[in-house]
């Protein structure tokens, strides 16, 4: 199967593929055991580039195939297990924050031989001073810091990014629909990878925390998580500016 068969496949029969899409703006439509993600164009070279690194290390299936034309189109295999916000899954959230805290540090701790050349700090401050002068502050991230000013969510920004570290390989977007387990959570692979990178490990466990509140409806279990991954290494200054940035990073 290749991109051009599954395309004229879904021009004909758009019934047989079942629409996946998350939050990302591409679209991801499942036909079988294959996902196709269609995007803007560049838009998934990042990602195709990512999969093909990080599936070496048995952390996402493999990108098949890429094309970019007028559009981009991404084609992988099919992802074995569930999301981490499937019912099953959430069912039992204290098994599943221990779960997902224990996977982002060996995650963070694995030692890559290859060298990947994001820059992830970079790459979010760029989007972070783009959306500042398009004036896109997310409202809904702003609720959790108690600040609704648009120059004064950039001015903390600017003042305190410079502690920002890049000494960990990150994932770029934590989120449970991101993360496969299978029925007893074991780790079956990571998808959407396309913001990976060199940076700092708060980012993840940031947006970890946040998916977890968010499909599970609280956050009774986010210090949990947060004890699973190992409390010894967070710092709670940097987790802070990451809930700032989180508020000009969309």
């Amino acid at each position: 199967m290749d991109i051009k068969s599954l395309l004229e496949l879904f021009r004909k029969s758009p019934e047989l593929f079942l629409d996946t899409s998350g939050r990302s703006g591409a679209k991801t439509y499942c036909y079988q055991d294959y996902y196709l993600k269609i995007g803007k164009k560049h838009e998934l070279e990042a990602e195709y580039r990512a999969l093909i690194y990080f599936s070496k290390y048995n952390y996402s299936q493999a990108a098949l195939e890429y094309s970019s034309s007028e559009r981009d189109y991404l084609l992988t295999k099919r992802m074995s297990g569930m999301c981490s916000c499937a019912p099953k899954l959430i069912s039992n959230p204290e098994i599943l924050a221990v779960t997902l805290g224990k996977l982002l540090r060996e995650f963070h701790d694995t030692k890559f031989t290859e060298a990947i050349s994001i820059n992830h700090n970079e790459e979010i401050l760029k989007r972070v001073f783009l959306n500042y002068q398009q004036a896109n502050l997310d409202e809904q991230m702003t609720q959790g810091i108690g600040c609704l000013e648009l120059d004064e969510v950039f001015s903390y920004i600017n003042a305190k990014k410079d502690i920002l570290v890049e000494d960990t390989v990150i994932h770029g977007d934590y989120c449970l629909p991101n993360i496969f387990l299978d029925q007893d959570y074991r780790f079956c692979g990571f998808l959407d990878m396309g913001r990976a990178g060199v940076g700092d490990r708060h980012y993840d466990l940031f947006w970890g925390r946040w998916s977890l509140a968010y499909n599970l409806g609280n956050d009774k279990y986010g210090d949990l998580f947060y004890e699973a991954y190992g409390n010894e290494v967070i710092d709670p200054e940097r987790l802070k500016l990451i809930a700032y940035i989180a508020c000009l990073d969309g």
